[in-house]
């Protein structure tokens, strides 16, 4: 089974040494999106201070085989207000 990697960055790098034996890159592609979840929905203040995160999934030679990356946008409209 194979071995994949989820680091996050999100103001700075977080490597996943350990890495999660999954059957094949759709059930990894599924892990990343959960985390993705899991780290806004326990974390929001950490995302909306750097306004972006990022997870990279990578194999066991640090090949990167995708990335889901998220940001936000501030509206013109919003400048000058808190």
């Amino acid at each position: 089974m194979p071995r994949f990697h989820f680091h996050t960055q999100d103001g700075s790098c977080s490597v996943d040494r350990e890495g999660l034996d999954l059957p094949d890159i759709e059930a990894a592609r599924e892990e990343a999106a959960k985390s993705l979840g899991d780290v806004l929905r326990d974390t929001p203040g950490l995302f909306l201070e750097h306004d972006n995160l990022q997870i990279i999934v990578t194999d066991d030679n640090d090949l990167t085989l995708f990335s889901f990356d998220l940001s936000t946008t501030k509206a013109p409209a919003l400048a000058g207000r808190r």
